[in-house]
Formats: C-alpha cells, structure tokens, sequence
C-alpha cells in the first residue's frame, strides 16, 4: 500500500490528499545560518564562521571529524601513501648505487 499524504487547504478548510511525487515550491529564500565560534582544538585561536574554519583546518593541515571508521580509512589510506613514498625513495637510491657501480660489479650482481 501507497503512502499518503495530506495538506491543509485554507480555501477549503480542510486536509487534501496530495499526489505523493508532488513537490511545491519553495516560498522564500533558503538561508543557512553561519557555524558558531569555537577554540580551534589544534592552535587554541578563536574561530568565527565556516570560512574561518576552512582557513583553520588548512592552516592546521587537519579535517573535519567523520567518525571513527572514515578516520581509520583516513589514516590507513595516509599510511599507504606513505610507505609508497618511501618505497619509490628507497628504490631510487638502489637504482642510483647501481648506476654508479664499477661494471664489474654491476656484472657479478647479474651473474655474468
């Protein structure tokens, strides 16, 4: 069964049942009002408004809070990142070692 809905009708004075795929027009503007001011958990400053707080977490390289299991994602994801930096780091310093290295080294190495 359908779900119903109704609405007032002040010419009729009475509910209406109204077509569920209806959507009326807004009547007015849509204002969201601004974030109230808190202390920055990271530098202890005051911060006023959402583009204070945008200006706060890229100051403070931080991010809004998710939850526990995004943060988690988040910080695995930041893990991964790192060991991929590492590893690119560390295999060009073994590809730079062996460019340098005496031919024959570089020979015994490969088994020639």
């Amino acid at each position: 069964m359908a779900r119903r809905s109704w609405v007032w009708d002040p010419k009729r004075r009475k509910l209406v049942e109204i077509d569920p795929n209806h959507h009326p027009e807004p009547r007015g503007p849509l204002v969201v009002g601004d974030l109230p001011g808190y202390q920055s958990p990271v530098t202890g400053l005051w911060v006023e408004g959402r583009k204070q707080r945008r200006e706060d977490l890229k100051r403070t390289n931080s991010r809004p809070w998710e939850g526990f299991e995004s943060e988690r994602k988040e910080a695995d994801r930041r893990l991964a990142y790192a060991d991929q930096k590492h590893d690119a780091r560390l295999e060009h310093g073994v590809r730079e070692v062996y460019r340098h290295m005496p031919l024959a080294h570089r020979r015994a190495i490969e088994g020639r």
